[in-house]
């Protein structure tokens, strides 16, 4: 066989497997694909499924619960404790139920709404519900609810249907810990619930709901809704077939619905492989006509072509699985040659950006993350020596409020305090570095923080306090314990980086700066403040800023003695009394320092009493007085702090 032929052969065969491989690639991935894509598509019609299951039960219990509170009951339950039947109908109205029952202590039915057919026999009625409500799941449920006094909400079953139900106590007060009767309020799951909830995705995906091993509620027909529950219910596998058709099928159960109840969701994968077939059969008929006009064209540059392109090819799996440490090697300088060359370019830009988004992108605002990106060099994240603004805050007492509230209030209270301060930090191109249970760590500095990092924290740490004051109010109004924060700003050199071990690490700062903020953060607890800056941070922000100097002290742990500063308000934002108690201040702390107890002792007790009652003069007041009868040996104005 000449060389021509064992080219052609070669090339033949070379061309024919990749053709094949290509196909089989294809059909495999795509079918792996698909039903990662359906199992996806399931997951979030489940959520959504669960989603209106809670909606509904949370919008009924609240109908009920308001309806039974109001003053209009507290009379109807004063006038008429046995017939409830009318106030059955009014909560069936209000809520949309298909089935309210009232029932008493001794669980005997005081009223009952009417059935949804209005030539129904309202006796037959009250009678089938009383057996229903009898059933050993409801009592149990009633039981529950009359010994605690509070509600349940849960799917069951209820003459032979799957009912989306709410079980909410009849009280004479909102405070009692027990009931005088229950209020059944539920709606039917049935086909229409069914194809609301599916809306768009009604050609998409099929759903059963079950009670038992009889499917009561679907969007499919009496056959395929039956069969979808014994094959999915009673077997061990996610694959169902439906009329020859194979379907991916996920299942979820309800707890306490009386018995083996919940429901299936599926989607039909051979319906969404048929484009994919077909484009397969094309892509080989096109494949076999283009090889036999290429095998005479591209024979003698085959050799060169086909194999740098396929290392692209291979290239681009890697990448799109995700490894971006794959490298293409091709040292010619052809046109393939530059395609690998621009290919290895754009993914170590995309290694580089990608390590940034997963670095940054859940705790820092969007914009930073997109200017790291564009200008990666300004991010070390081996750690490096920079100078940065820190900024701590805790809440005052915080034990003694959530001593006051249950669990879930505690956190929904902490959640939106924690929320809202932190938005003021983002405002101001800060980085929230942790949260510290009640307390809040952000830093400010390059790269993040453009201009005057100084300035920008403690525009922050005045937006922080304003706002509090606007949530206190409101809690106050709700009832809910006031809260007011103490936030400390130092500024000075930290090591900023990627810290932490191989499995968890964070980009934070650490230094004696940080822990200078953490200290001048308690230090307001001592001077009765809400934000303490030290002398590096009052530098850097001049006069924008109007500030009050209170001190020189040592915080616990440091024998250095540091300079500290009231922060009243923007320098713009300063009120005349503001200034006018920062000026007398400092006038007596003049003396102070020097060493004259005496005259200082006049000038903060002006400050300590109306109209000022100034509680940083107090203080002073106080030490004036010691001071004056005893004075110290070797006095240089410096306090040591003894507490955190």
């Amino acid at each position: 066989m000449g060389l021509k032929a064992k080219i052609f052969t070669a090339f033949s065969l070379i061309v024919f497997g990749l053709l094949g491989l290509v196909l089989y690639v294809t059909t495999s991935q795509t079918e792996a694909f698909e039903v990662e894509r359906i199992t996806r598509q399931l997951g979030f019609a489940q959520a959504r499924f669960q989603n209106r299951l809670d909606d509904q039960r949370r919008h009924a219990f609240t109908m009920v619960r308001t309806i039974t509170s109001d003053q209009k009951y507290r009379a109807f339950l004063g006038q008429m404790k046995d017939n409830f039947f009318s106030f059955a109908e009014e909560i069936a109205r209000d809520t949309g139920s298909d089935l309210v029952v009232v029932v008493d202590e001794e669980l005997e039915i005081s009223g009952v709404s009417r059935p949804g057919d209005s030539r129904a026999d309202m006796t037959a009625h009250t009678e089938q519900s009383a057996s229903a409500v009898t059933a050993p799941h409801i009592e149990e449920i009633f039981s529950e609810v009359l010994d605690t006094g509070k509600g349940v909400t849960r799917v069951v079953t209820l003459q032979g249907k799957l009912v989306n139900a709410v079980f909410v106590p009849l009280q004479e007060s909102v405070k009692d810990d027990y009931a005088l009767g229950v209020v059944l309020a539920a709606q039917t799951i049935n086909d229409s619930w069914v194809r609301d909830l599916l809306g768009n995705e009604v050609d998409e995906l099929t759903v059963a709901f079950y009670a038992g091993d009889k499917a009561v509620a679907s969007d499919a027909s009496a056959q395929n809704r039956q069969q979808l529950i014994i094959e999915s219910v009673s077997g061990q596998s996610n694959s169902v077939v439906l009329q020859t058709e194979r379907h991916i099928a996920l299942k979820t159960e309800f707890e306490g619905a009386g018995t083996d109840a919940g429901y299936v969701v599926a989607g039909n994968l051979d319906r969404a492989l048929k484009p994919i077939a077909k484009l397969s059969r094309d892509i080989l008929m096109i494949g076999l006509g283009i090889l036999a006009i290429g095998l005479l064209i591209t024979l003698a540059v085959a050799g060169r072509i086909v194999q740098p392109i396929k290392r692209l090819v291979n290239a681009t799996h890697h990448v799109i699985d995700g490894d971006y440490s794959y490298r293409v090697e091709n040292p010619s300088s052809d046109e393939v040659g530059e395609l690998s060359h621009a290919f290895q370019n754009m993914v170590e830009g995309l290694q580089e950006k990608e390590q940034i988004r997963n670095l940054f992108g859940k705790y820092v605002h969007p914009s930073i993350v997109s200017g790291l990106i564009d200008n990666p060099d300004d991010l070390a994240l081996e750690g490096r020596h920079q100078l940065q603004t820190l900024l701590f805050s805790d809440v005052a007492g915080f034990v003694g409020i959530s001593g006051q509230l249950d669990a879930e209030q505690t956190v929904a209270l902490l959640n939106e305090y924690l929320g809202e301060m932190t938005a003021e930090i983002t405002k101001a191109d800060g980085i929230l570095d942790k949260y510290l249970g009640d307390g809040i760590m952000a830093f400010f500095g390059p790269p993040f923080t453009p201009g005057n990092h100084a300035l920008a924290a403690c525009r922050a740490a005045l937006k922080m306090d304003q706002r509090l004051a606007q949530l206190r109010d409101v809690w106050i109004e709700q009832g809910l314990p006031p809260i007011r924060a103490r936030i400390g700003l130092a500024t000075g050199e930290v090591i900023v980086g990627n810290i932490g071990s191989e499995q968890t690490r964070d980009y934070t700062c650490i230094g004696e700066t940080v822990n200078l903020a953490s200290r001048l953060e308690g230090v307001n607890k001592y001077y009765s403040t809400s934000i303490i800056i030290d002398a590096g941070t009052r530098d850097l922000v001049g006069k924008s800023i109007a500030v009050r100097e209170l001190d020189i002290i040592k915080v616990l742990g440091s024998d250095d003695p540091i300079r500290i500063f009231e922060v009243q308000a923007l320098a713009d934002d300063q009120t005349t009394k503001q200034k006018d108690l920062a000026d007398k201040f400092a006038e007596a702390l003049v003396d102070y320092r020097a060493g004259r107890f005496m005259e200082a002792e006049t000038g903060f007790e002006e400050l300590a009493k109306a109209p000022w009652k100034d509680p940083v003069s107090d203080i002073f007041l106080k030490r004036c007085m010691m001071y004056g009868m005893s004075a110290p040996k070797k006095w240089d104005g410096v306090f040591a702090m003894d507490k955190k």
